[in-house]
């Protein structure tokens, strides 16, 4: 037999270790209180639920009896009998029921220890414990007893589901497995075998997978952001000249002659559509919040025959331009099922709003539905970027998107977001035409925004960079009131040119550009005084931005 080298028996050591590891971790922050004593009834570990539970210290640990901590003449007579029991007993005024298993120890299989788990039950009587343990011959496998457990597993997981008690019930040592039950939620079952017998105990891991889950789809966001800002910031660069100049053209263009041009500046407002989808996986999208009447808004765009309105009178503070796009990416889904579909709205606790999507299609697994937020998942089909979107849009608007199967078909998507206080910003009027400075190191948009301003009647500066626009500004002896700059250039950055002209002056007002959402400095800017504008703009977008910024 080949023998192992080194170098493979390290890193199947560490691969075991990191095993070990992550279920200690598991075990430490479950929500269920569980402690573990040595054989003379000292208390060896407790995880964080049964230290708040029983008002224990870390330093405890080693320390106390479990006399001191579960004082009853039941469980003391259990553990002198190491008898597996369920006992029910009150502590600090809390009903608790206690199960008690005797296990060896994790850290030297040759010592037998007792682990108890924690449960608060109610005042009538007791509720069982938080984990179920059972006990199985190698002689039952395939029998009745284990086809009735595999009926409680997800039918996905029952054949890892029976391999893992085949091993465990057939191998000395322990074991353990996390399975989905048929009910939804996971659990974690560990199991103790002397080759003969395995004794199991299963736990409820549900809220740890979940949050779990949250991480992991978080981490693979933030990454994918990344890469999606700078992706963006190069196209709407390249995508604000193509339109701004198509929409110069159009104008010059007599009305019959604008259809070929017109289906060039569609196609560009996708691709600059998609880009903004695609921005907004990053959570670092420079969203404009605006305040909705839920009720009115989705009932102009759902109609009587789909909508069930719920929360007359509430609003909500969210991109009403963003959120038209992921209710969108809703319909479509549903389309491409070929489902109806209905949209309702209630108020949660008065303070918040649930919106809830349901189609009537094939019912979902568990595995589409873990996806459904993730970008260009295949099996749910015309979501795109739309659904994983939308789910970055509502975690930015202090809510949470959640989606599960329907009762029998289809499946429901929950929005849930905050009420808003009332009272929208109106538009203001503009002033008259003023002297405008536009810095951007970008020639096609900086000669674009040049020629659309002076044909409003403004009288416009260039400069290509910070240090020339600093340069035109001191040759420049009249009034200035508005400067456009882009956000991110060499050496003298937009907020640092403002911060230097503004020093001689005080009344210069401002827009900043920028095509890349992944600079902080750029958030700081569209939540501040000065304007903002996302690349790649309109030009209708362009002069709105001009007349508020001079009206303020």
């Amino acid at each position: 037999m080949e023998q192992w080298r080194s170098k493979e028996v390290a890193r199947l050591l560490a691969l075991v270790e990191a095993e070990r590891r992550y279920y200690q971790d598991l075990i430490a922050n479950l929500p269920t209180p569980l402690m573990v004593l040595s054989i003379d009834k000292h208390l060896v570990y407790a995880n964080r639920a049964c230290r708040e539970l029983l008002g224990l210290r870390y330093e405890d640990i080693g320390r106390m009896r479990v006399d001191s901590l579960l004082p009853s003449p039941e469980l003391a007579e259990a553990l002198d009998k190491r008898r597996a029991c369920v006992l029910a007993m009150t502590v600090n005024g809390i009903p608790l029921s206690v199960a008690v298993r005797l296990t060896r120890s994790w850290e030297d299989p040759d010592t037998e220890e007792f682990l108890l788990v924690l449960e608060s039950s109610d005042e009538g009587g007791s509720a069982g414990p938080a984990a179920q343990s059972w006990e199985v011959e190698a002689a039952m496998l395939g029998a009745t007893a284990l086809d009735a457990r595999l009926e409680r597993v997800d039918a996905g997981d029952r054949p890892k589901y029976r391999a893992f008690v085949e091993q465990a019930s057939g191998s000395v040592g322990r074991h353990w497995l996390q399975y989905r039950s048929a009910d939804g939620r996971t659990l974690l079952c560990l199991a103790e075998s002397d080759g003969r017998r395995a004794k199991m105990l299963e736990l409820d891991v549900t809220e740890r997978h979940q949050e779990q889950e949250r991480e992991r789809l978080s981490e693979k966001m933030t990454a994918l952001g990344r890469l999606a800002s700078r992706v963006a910031h190069d196209c709407n660069n390249a995508l604000m000249v193509i339109s701004g100049y198509g929409e110069e053209i159009a104008a010059a263009l007599p009305a019959e002659s604008r259809q070929d041009l017109q289906a060039m500046l569609e196609a560009a407002g996708r691709i600059s559509a998609l880009m903004n989808q695609l921005v907004l996986l990053t959570d670092r999208r420079v969203v404009r919040p605006a305040l909705l009447d839920l009720d009115r808004y989705l009932g102009e765009r759902a109609g009587a025959q789909t909508f069930r309105p719920g929360a007359p009178g509430a609003m909500v503070a969210i991109d009403a331009a963003e959120f038209d796009h992921g209710l969108s990416a809703l319909v479509e889904r549903a389309n491409a099922l070929q489902a109806a579909y209905t949209i309702s709205t209630r108020l949660i606790d008065g303070h918040r709003v649930r919106i809830e999507f349901a189609d009537d299609g094939p019912r979902p697994s568990e595995a589409d539905l873990r996806q459904s937020f993730e970008p260009f998942v295949g099996s749910l089909r015309g979501s795109g970027l739309g659904l994983a979107a939308l789910h970055t849009l509502v975690r930015l608007a202090g809510g949470e998107i959640t989606a599960h199967p329907g009762e029998r078909r289809g499946a429901v998507f929950q929005i849930e977001l905050p009420r808003a206080d009332e009272g929208i910003a109106q538009e203001r009027p503009p002033r008259p035409a003023v002297t405008v400075l536009v810095v951007e190191d970008e020639p096609g948009i900086r000669s674009l925004v040049r020629k659309h301003l002076e044909r409003q009647g403004y009288t416009v500066l260039d400069a290509a960079s910070g240090e020339e626009a600093l340069q035109v500004s001191a040759a420049h002896r009249q009034p200035l009131e508005l400067l456009i700059t882009d956000v991110v250039m060499p050496k003298i950055t937009g907020p640092d040119l403002l911060r230097r002209l503004r020093a001689q002056r005080p009344e210069l007002k401002a827009i900043f550009i920028s095509g890349y959402a992944d600079d902080p400095a750029v958030h700081k800017l569209a939540e501040g005084s000065g304007g903002f504008l996302q690349k790649p703009f309109s030009l209708v977008a362009l002069s709105k931005a001009v007349k508020d910024a001079l009206g303020q």
